[in-house]
């Protein structure tokens, strides 16, 4: 079983990088980008949650304004709308869900990190070879995605990667950094971004404001709950607890769900690492103990206890106090982040079932109880 918060997975590496990257190496990486260009023109249109980009009515067109995700100040990418950017190539299965979400799936060209493609219509693509391997591991392969004659390729903002070859290649670099917003809803929103550049711009509006209003309807029921279980959530690694912070996105939806996160003191939107003795000092007083993890099978309370067997943290908990979300079986890294509201309405069933009511489960589940007529 691989933990998610020690996952080497696309989305956690993104967050990792972050840590250990300052804003004036993306600057410098970036900064050549937005030369002679605007940053503002017309009307804001104004975002309900995200932060990482802007748009601007100026009648005729609509710009786009993306920031660097650590330093709001500092503008990564401007662009006018016109005509759709067709051919695009990604080096982020992040981006899949809002191109399905958009119909524009087929204007993929180009895919890296193919090997976690969850998406079945773009495994197909790539097999025939419509859609081309663009990466081999993390190194993007600038022949292939050359070949592959892409308008844009959609890139993270991180690290030190030099896309000038690219621009020069007459390739348009898009730094997309849906990774960083603290709001499940913020990243959800990033839809707009991508309808703009794909001519989808209503549709976008449309799919985004569905799930807007569905969240907030949760969210409004759930903040009526007067009783707010505490949850402890996260996992020991080489003699620390590894758990998202007080800021982090999971950290919203516990709180948007009524309940108290254990760690919702800790400043910040990275993994916090904390020594044991204040892990044990934590857990006490919590209620739910919650968990996303990678497992293969049916996920037990000896699996949960896998890499912590000898300091039975859970023995406290109750089977039905215990929940997970398990990415083996449920698509939480693509088709999650364009479906915060269900991720919202599974926690408040788990904390609020009275106010929620029954309902399929879509990413968190809480651990079933052993039937002692199966064992041995």
């Amino acid at each position: 079983m691989v933990h998610f918060w020690h996952r080497v997975y696309l989305s956690t590496m993104m967050i990792f990088w972050r840590l250990v990257l300052s804003a004036l190496l993306i600057s410098s990486v970036w900064g050549c980008s937005i030369s002679g260009r605007m940053d503002s023109c017309g009307e804001l249109i104004p975002n309900s949650f995200a932060r990482g980009f802007a748009l601007y009515d100026c009648g005729a067109d609509t710009l786009l304004v993306l920031y660097n995700p650590d330093n709001r100040q500092d503008t990564l990418f401007t662009w006018r709308s016109g005509k759709p950017l067709e051919r695009l190539a990604s080096i982020s299965t992040t981006h899949v869900p809002y191109l399905r979400a958009l119909n524009r799936m087929h204007w993929l060209v180009g895919m890296g990190a193919d090997a976690y493609v969850r998406d079945d219509s773009l495994k197909a693509m790539l097999k025939s070879g419509s859609v081309k391997r663009i990466s081999v591991g993390n190194e993007l392969n600038f022949e292939v995605t050359i070949a592959s004659n892409p308008d844009a390729l959609l890139v993270y903002p991180y690290g030190n990667t030099s896309y000038d070859a690219y621009r020069e290649a007459g390739i348009l670099v898009v730094p997309i950094s849906e990774y960083a917003e603290q709001h499940p809803l913020g990243r959800a929103e990033w839809l707009k971004v991508f309808g703009l550049l794909t001519g989808s711009w209503e549709l976008a509006l449309e799919h985004y404001d569905e799930m807007e209003a569905e969240y907030l309807l949760f969210r409004d029921a759930l903040a009526e709950e007067a009783e707010r279980p505490t949850v402890f959530a996260g996992s020991y690694y080489k003699g620390q607890w590894a758990a998202p912070s007080g800021e982090s996105l999971m950290a919203q939806l516990l709180a948007d769900a009524g309940a108290e996160y254990a760690f919702a003191s800790h400043q910040g939107s990275e993994n916090i690492s904390l020594d044991f003795e204040k892990v044990l000092a934590s857990i006490g007083g919590a209620d739910f103990f919650g968990k996303v993890l990678h497992h293969k099978g049916a996920v037990t309370r000896d699996a949960l206890m896998e890499e912590q067997e000898r300091f039975q943290l859970l023995s406290r908990f109750e089977d039905g106090r215990i929940f997970y979300c398990n990415t083996a079986e449920r698509d939480y890294f693509e088709r999650g982040v364009l479906e915060p509201h269900l991720m919202l309405r599974d926690l408040g069933m788990i904390f609020h079932p009275e106010r929620i009511g029954p309902h399929p489960v879509h990413y968190f589940e809480t651990l079933q109880p052993v039937d002692s007529s199966d064992e041995p």
